[in-house]
């Protein structure tokens, strides 16, 4: 018994995996090799059947054998070439189709009406190569097939049968493969109007992204900078609140963008060697100012035996965690939000951990909680005008989820809150890697300048993004030179030497791309082995605007909108030479304190309220920028009503802060008033 059931256990497996390979291959012609196996298998038992029913082989049974063993021959022969060449092959196709239908057309010529049953594999071949390899290969098989049956009419006792049935099978042999023939063309219309219309969504979802991220670059730098100024607790207050508008912004933007590229099978997963228990810790940190919430407690359980570094997507996990805990807080009015993150399973190769955010809040109907997770639909359509959202994020939060190899699961019932829990394994890097990481970032960590002032070359179009540019580089101590297009840029570089540029890529008369090939080719004609580091600065943020930019010659790539955190990061990357040793003094240094000592001196009040009115303008003209771009969208009517709803969110959130930005002006004016 055990034997036998050992032995049903791995048949079982065997077909399972079989029809598993089968129906999950994207390779068509593999899917049609293994199915011509299957069948051939089903056909050839049927035979064996009628040959232990006259308990005798005849003579027609010996050709049959036969010609079974070619078929199988050349069946498995294809198989082999398909597995070893998947690429497309015209000729093997047709070498399919003759070999199916040849082998059909001797067996039903032998057995004739015994074998009447068969006639089905005509039909099962020009609808198979029709399906899967288009039109021609579906009147190709259909012709062949109509060939083959009158061959058997004429070899064997089918001519014996009644001759009506024998006209209805000839004219189903034409009728029904013309039939499909025709369905087929429509369902291919279809599809390439359908392949057509998401192609301009994507191009249209990048376009806006693109054109609100310009100005919110701006926006942010323009924010950071004003935050840098001396401003009153009700000011600062107001940039604070301009921060979270920006940011709330930029991840409603984001979602569109990356359901976009989700949808296209564009999104993809990087990895990259990060500290885990940091990145959770400064995570749970940004939600420390929501327990002053009435009646809403935000509270965090990270178990500290996580490993210090491990790889994965930090960004895409921030990026799920984010929308889960922001979710809970919104829903959540009294009571409590809990971010946990433990350990399930712990071995050489990596961690398994359990993220869970568990609320109070209203709880979800056990029949609607399929539907939060599907883009753009919540629970009611109250729901929407009472808490807002657009309904992306939970549904790109599932397939992040599932992208990174787990599956995010809902516990809830009506009046008992929510817990959203998934499951992550992360890998654990070698030992080497972990060190060169963390004296990489012990470097950072202990840096107090440069040994010497490096130069840079911004190229930039964008007035605002530029003076946000320059004034975060001259804040790192760095020299500037400036250029407004690729033309500007290379003829710069001819005659003048800097560190590194950073290269806005979409710019009027001389694209970046193009710009950045123009110096490595002058760099190949120098001979001197050098190459110079050229960052991308671009609103273009899609897998393929990134790889764009590295076949053009560019080293790295930095997002907008992005902070002077992150670009401290990139400068730190590409010009550690230029680091200097914190236990040293050196001159850059010691004058990059002096002049900053000098500059916090001259400064009056004035000058600072001069500066803020300047940076609010600025802030005042990009969200104008912001509007304009949103508001295109709403009237392209083209536009799913999803996607409208999408674009009204980034109008509403650009809205908000301009009433904040008025609020800040006015303080300023009654400031200067006084004064």
């Amino acid at each position: 018994m055990g034997k036998r059931s050992n032995s049903y256990t791995a048949g079982s497996k065997g077909l399972r995996g079989f029809i598993s390979t089968w129906s999950e291959s994207p390779n068509r012609e593999y899917q049609q090799a293994l199915l011509r196996v299957g069948v051939g298998c089903v056909v050839f038992a049927y035979i064996l059947y009628t040959m232990v029913l006259n308990h005798t082989l005849l003579s027609r049974d010996h050709y049959v054998l036969t010609a079974s063993g070619i078929f199988f021959v050349n069946a498995f022969t294809l198989l082999a070439w398909v597995r070893v060449a998947p690429g497309k092959f015209v000729l093997r196709r047709v070498l399919g189709i003759v070999v199916d239908i040849g082998a059909t057309t001797v067996v039903l010529a032998l057995y004739g009406v015994f074998a009447a049953p068969l006639f089905i594999v005509y039909f099962w071949v020009s609808f198979g190569n029709g399906f899967r390899f288009g039109q021609r290969y579906l009147l190709f098989s259909a012709l062949l097939s109509l060939f083959g049956f009158c061959w058997v009419v004429q070899l064997s006792d089918v001519n014996e049968m009644n001759g009506e049935a024998i006209f209805g099978l000839f004219v189903a042999l034409i009728v029904l493969p013309l039939y499909v023939a025709s369905l087929l063309n429509q369902l291919t219309r279809s599809i390439a109007v359908a392949e057509s219309a998401s192609l301009a969504k994507s191009n249209f979802l990048a376009t806006m992204s693109h054109e609100i991220r310009t100005p919110l670059n701006g926006m942010v730098g323009v924010t950071e900078i004003l935050n840098r100024t001396n401003l009153s607790r009700q000011q600062r207050h107001y940039v604070r609140l301009i921060s979270r508008s920006s940011g709330w912004l930029m991840r409603v933007i984001t979602d569109g963008l990356d359901f976009s590229k989700i949808e296209a099978g564009e999104f993809l997963l990087s990895a990259e060697i990060f500290n885990l228990s940091n990145s959770l810790s400064q995570f749970s940190s940004l939600y420390e100012d929501i327990q002053k919430k009435q009646n809403v407690k935000f509270s965090c359980s990270i178990d500290s035996n996580l490993p210090k570094l491990v790889v994965g997507d930090q960004l895409r996990l921030n990026q799920v965690l984010s929308n889960l805990v922001s979710n809970s807080l919104k829903f959540t009015t009294r009571g409590e939000v809990k971010f946990t993150a433990k350990i399930l399973l712990k071995k050489r190769a990596g961690v398994r951990i359990q993220f869970a955010v568990t609320d109070t809040g209203p709880g979800i109907a056990h029949d609607k909680q399929k539907m939060i997770f599907e883009p753009f639909r919540q629970v009611d359509s109250g729901v929407a005008k009472k808490y807002g959202g657009t309904g992306l994020g939970l549904a790109i939060a599932a397939r992040v989820v599932a992208l990174m190899g787990g599956k995010l699961a809902l516990t809830s019932a009506l009046g008992e809150g929510a817990k959203f829990s998934f499951n992550l394994f992360f890998p654990e890097p070698s030992e080497e890697d972990a060190k060169a990481v963390e004296d990489h970032n012990k470097t950072i960590s202990l840096t107090r300048g440069w040994k010497r002032q490096p130069k840079l070359l911004v190229v930039e179009d964008h007035e605002i993004n530029m003076e946000v540019v320059v004034n975060q580089l001259e804040n790192m101590n760095c020299s500037v030179a400036l250029a407004v297009n690729g033309y500007e840029a290379v003829d710069y570089l001819k005659n003048n030497t800097v560190d590194l540029v950073l290269m806005d890529c979409q710019m009027p008369l001389l694209d970046g791309y193009t710009a950045t090939r123009m110096i490595r080719e002058g760099e190949r004609w120098s001979g001197n082995g050098t190459r110079l580091p050229i960052v991308a600065l671009t609103a273009h943020v899609t897998v393929d605007d990134r790889n764009k930019c590295l076949e053009a010659g560019m080293d790295d790539y930095l997002g907008k909108p992005f902070t002077s955190e992150l670009l401290k990061d990139k400068l730190y990357r590409w010009l550690q030479p230029l680091l200097s040793d914190p236990t040293e003094k050196n001159e850059a240094t010691v004058q990059g304190a002096h002049d900053e000592d000098e500059l916090g001196h001259r400064r009056s009040e004035q000058s600072e309220r001069g500066d803020s009115e300047k940076l609010l303008h600025d802030l005042k003209n990009m969200l104008l920028a912001i509007y304009g771009s949103a508001e295109l969208s709403m009237l392209n009517s083209e536009e799913s009503a999803g996607q409208k709803k999408h674009m009204q969110r980034i109008y509403l959130a650009a809205q908000e802060s301009n009433k904040i930005v008025e609020l800040l002006s006015k303080n300023l004016s009654e400031i200067k008033k006084q004064d």
